[in-house]
């Protein structure tokens, strides 16, 4: 496969991933003198050039670890939405005079 495809290639499988963001520090304040706090900011994860990276080092074992990894993050992600999500409650509310239930 000639660079050319190459990068074809891995545009198309990033293409397809969904997007991440990275969360970075910069810095801390001081509260009371006694807590640090952390300024915190998040940057997009740019899976294209990673992806690169990691055929330059390891080839297409470095791709299915990257793809791997990605793969675990989004199952992590997906479980703690759920659990989020079953926490909220909803509120019965009842039907209107005249109403049928579905």
């Amino acid at each position: 496969m000639n660079k050319k495809e190459l990068t074809k290639a891995i545009r198309e499988v990033s293409d397809k991933l969904p997007p991440f963001k990275e969360e970075h520090v910069s810095g801390f304040t001081h509260d009371n003198q006694t807590n640090y706090l952390p300024h915190k900011y998040f940057v997009d994860v740019n899976h294209e050039r990673r992806l690169r990276k990691a055929y330059e080092s390891y080839g297409m074992e470095g791709i299915k670890r990257y793809l791997d990894n990605i793969s675990k993050i989004q199952k992590q992600r997906n479980e703690q939405i759920s659990k989020e999500n079953a926490e909220i409650k909803t509120e019965h509310v009842p039907l209107r005079d005249g109403e049928e239930s579905l």
